[in-house]
């Protein structure tokens, strides 16, 4: 799917430090590997990138280095996100979230959410659920099927707010 990325660097910037860079999120599973996200999310830290104030996504600008490094990993989430949106639509995975929104569950439990007509508005991981000692195929099916039955709960939900919008709130 071609998605339409974010304009603003500054707003790139906030959505790796932020979901990238999430140890809930897991995305050294989707790419790179964990002892390459580790040295980079050490590099970040240690600038005040992640774990810092609500603004620190904004230090990037401050380092030549640190622009590199974001935008790098912005181009493999952005990636990730469009490989998720083909995914699930080969797969029916793909939801209403809303008026003009959709929600999109990938192969890997990546969760895109995209506004009418092509406009990225956010990519996540949910956190995966706890799978010690089932292999590791199980609790990544697993973990999908838990990001698709969050995806239909939410699309239920904005479908019966749509319905009592619709009714004046009677059933």
């Amino acid at each position: 799917m071609n998605l339409t990325p974010y304009p603003k660097a500054e707003l790139r910037w906030q959505k790796v430090c932020k979901h990238v860079f999430n140890h809930a999120e897991r995305w050294w599973e989707v790419f790179g590997g964990l002892d390459a996200w580790q040295a980079d999310w050490t590099t970040l830290r240690a600038a005040g990138c992640v774990h810092g104030p609500p603004d620190g996504h904004l230090r990037v600008a401050d380092s030549p280095g640190l622009v590199d490094l974001v935008e790098r990993h912005h181009l493999h989430w952005f990636e990730a996100a469009k490989l998720a949106c083909d995914q699930a639509t080969a797969r029916g995975d793909v939801f209403v979230s809303g008026p003009r929104t959709r929600c999109f569950v990938g192969d890997l439990g990546v969760t895109v959410y995209v506004a009418a007509p092509r406009y990225l508005k956010t990519c996540f991981r949910p956190a995966p659920l706890r799978g010690r000692g089932r292999p590791p195929e199980q609790r990544q099916r697993e973990n999908v099927r838990a990001a698709v039955r969050r995806a239909r709960r939410r699309a239920s939900l904005v479908s019966h707010a749509a319905n009592a919008d619709l009714t004046g709130g009677l059933r």
